[in-house]
């Protein structure tokens, strides 16, 4: 699915420190995202999904071919565990 990737209604996100902390209310799961990861988040809002390795690698510069798989992978975990959804 490549809709537009959102935070859903029901997780709560608070950022303190560079590190963004994401919870599924009202019972979890809860992530810490740090390093890298929050660049991800941030990437992965109001965005299809086949533009957020662009994004990350534009805010880290880094070359998209060398961030693309990761940020994959964590995307699917994202939206497997319920804290992103697309549209």
């Amino acid at each position: 699915m490549n809709g537009e990737l959102r935070r859903p209604a029901d997780v709560a996100v608070v950022e303190e420190f560079g590190v963004v902390y994401l919870g599924l209310l009202p019972a979890g799961p809860l992530m810490v995202l740090d390093g890298t990861a929050p660049d991800v988040w941030h990437a992965a809002q109001g965005v299809r999904r086949d533009e957020v390795a662009r994004r990350v690698a534009e805010a880290t510069g880094v070359d998209e071919s060398l961030v693309a798989p990761s940020v994959e992978e964590f995307l699917d975990e994202l939206l497997a565990k319920g804290l992103l959804e697309s549209s």
